[in-house]
């Protein structure tokens, strides 16, 4: 009765995980007390100490079995973690070179894309200079093309229109100096007559 209460006391002490794996040894435990209750035979206090004996080294080897599983499953949870860091730290280094990579890329083509633009540029305001030096060298017959509808464009139109009135100012100009020197030799004619 003793040994019964012992029993139920270990089991009650036990965690559930242990219990089910010295449960096995418990049940064999109670076979044998109520065998030796049936058949009336007296159980010595050796066997009964033999028998808790073996219960408690069961139930440490179990323990112990317990905590190696428990350390491996830490140290595999370990292992699975730095893998893991491991990947995420390649991964972050890739796309930090893939974002570095991008930002060249993008960056070149901004560069290209202003020298081409910066050229046309140039170009345009070059044909606006040598107009501008045509006419002042007195060609008023100079002009550009004003091309798309941007600033350089208007520019471009600006100088074709101030060419256009220079052109008619300067012909309106030399039509009244025509028509002056007219009127003077009309004027010294009639006066010499």
């Amino acid at each position: 009765h003793e040994i019964r209460s012992r029993l139920a006391e270990f089991q009650a002490n036990v965690r559930p995980a242990e219990a089910m794996n010295v449960q096995p040894w418990m049940d064999a435990l109670e076979r044998w007390l109520k065998l030796h209750a049936e058949l009336d035979l007296p159980v010595s206090s050796n066997a009964k100490a033999l028998t808790l004996a073996n219960v408690r080294v069961q139930s440490t080897r179990l323990m112990r079995e317990t905590e190696a599983m428990i350390k491996e499953i830490v140290a595999t949870n370990d292992e699975a973690l730095a893998a893991e860091k491991k990947q995420s730290e390649a991964t972050y280094r890739d796309g930090i070179t893939i974002l570095l990579t991008l930002s060249t890329v993008c960056i070149a083509l901004s560069s290209l894309i202003g020298i081409l633009v910066l050229g046309q540029v140039k170009t345009r305001l070059r044909r606006l200079g040598v107009m501008a030096r045509k006419i002042s060298q007195g060609d008023l017959s100079a002009r550009t093309d004003p091309g798309q509808g941007d600033e350089i464009g208007e520019l471009a139109t600006a100088f074709n229109s101030m060419a256009d009135k220079l052109g008619i100012f300067t012909h309106d100009l030399a039509k009244a100096k025509q028509d002056a020197e007219s009127a003077n030799r009309a004027k010294s004619e009639f006066l010499a007559n």
